[in-house]
Parts: C-alpha cells; structure tokens; sequence
C-alpha cells in the first residue's frame, strides 16, 4: 500500500526515523522531514472532506503519523495527529467484520485511550461510538477484543467528562457494566482463557490466552 501512495509511504518512513532516532541511528532531521513530506502530501486529500471517506491508506497514514508523535514525553506531545485522526473517525462506524479501515480506526481507539487515561480526560470519540449498544454477532477474536476495547474508551469518557453531572456519570457507568457482562457471556470458545488463576495478595489475577491479541 505504502509503495502506491505517497502520504503513506513518508508516513511509515517518519514512524521508522524516530525509532531510528530514538536508539541514536539517525539524526532527527531526517525523520522531521520524511514527517513533513507526509503532511504536504496529505493536506490536498483531506481539504474539503467531512468525514473518513473509503480510503484505507488515508485512515491508515494518520494513525501512523500519531504512533511517531505519542513516543514524546506526555508533557511535549501537542498531540496534533491525534486530533487530526479524532476529526476523521469521530462520526464513522467501520464494518464489524473488519473492512480496510477498521484496523486503523481500532489503532486510533487505542491511541486515544493511551492519553485519556494518562490525562485523565475523555476520549476522542462521538456519536454512535458513545451511545449505541455494541454488536454482539458471530465474528473473529480479534473483533471481540475492538469491541471491548471501544467499552473501555466509553469508561474513560464516563469517568473522566467534567461536564456530567453525577447521576448522569453513575448510569452511564451502570449501563458500561451492563454491556461489558452481555460481551462476556456472548464470548466465543476461543476466546476463553487457558489459564486463570490469584495469587496471594495480588490485586489482579493473572489471566492467560492463546493469542497475542487477546490481551494479557
């Protein structure tokens, strides 16, 4: 994909050179100025648009773009591609069943959570995102992990809006754990844990799965 599009190509290159950078293998003006071809290809694609047209290599140059920022200190990160990326994927909904956009916007979840649960703000999310019931039909593991994934980005917001008022804060919370027991129970076998199991005194159990995205 990267080979086929610009803005996407100097993204990933940006994303590389401040790893690079980072271990003293690069000097960072490399890496600033692959960042700066990104966006003077990117800008002409996105003037004019209101929301994330079907365009997976768009979705997917702005959230890497904001993996290269998020390595700042929380005090330096401006955060720019993050609201960038939140001003995309605020009103879409990508396909449960993972359509070529749905990772990305899965990537950016995260990304917004990472800071709101650093900051202890809101995430960056909106409309249907906050207030419909998840989906619950037969799909992938890796599904079922963005679904509970978007719960926790709800959580954040509900925890951390300082606009709620407290009775509005303590049902959105109860409705947040209504929705977590209807994921739980509607989880496929292969989601189950090999092992589970608390040792003395710690607070969290230790909780085992066969693959990487599960999640430890």
């Amino acid at each position: 994909m990267a080979l086929g599009d610009t803005p996407l190509y100097y993204a990933c290159l940006s994303y590389a050179a401040h790893l690079l950078t980072l271990r003293g293998e690069l000097e960072k003006f490399r890496e600033d100025a692959y960042e700066d071809k990104a966006i003077a290809a990117l800008i002409p694609r996105l003037s004019g648009i209101s929301e994330l047209p079907q365009d997976d290599t768009l979705a997917a140059t702005v959230v890497i773009l904001r993996m290269a920022e998020q390595f700042c200190e929380i005090q330096d990160d401006a955060q720019r591609h993050l609201v960038g990326a939140s001003s995309l994927f605020a009103n879409r909904r990508p396909d449960e069943e993972g359509s070529p956009d749905s990772p990305a916007f899965s990537l950016y979840l995260r990304q917004s959570i990472r800071i709101a649960i650093l900051n202890e703000v809101p995430c960056r999310i909106g409309g249907a995102w906050v207030t419909d019931p998840i989906c619950l039909d037969p799909a992938p593991d890796y599904v079922w992990v963005d679904r509970v994934t978007l719960l926790l980005a709800r959580t954040c917001s509900a925890c951390w809006d300082p606009t709620l008022d407290h009775l509005v804060r303590m049902q959105l919370l109860h409705n947040l754990l209504v929705e977590l027991e209807r994921w739980r129970e509607s989880l496929p076998e292969s989601f189950q844990p090999w092992c589970n199991f608390r040792r003395e005194n710690d607070v969290f159990p230790v909780v085992c799965f066969i693959s990487t995205w599960h999640g430890p």
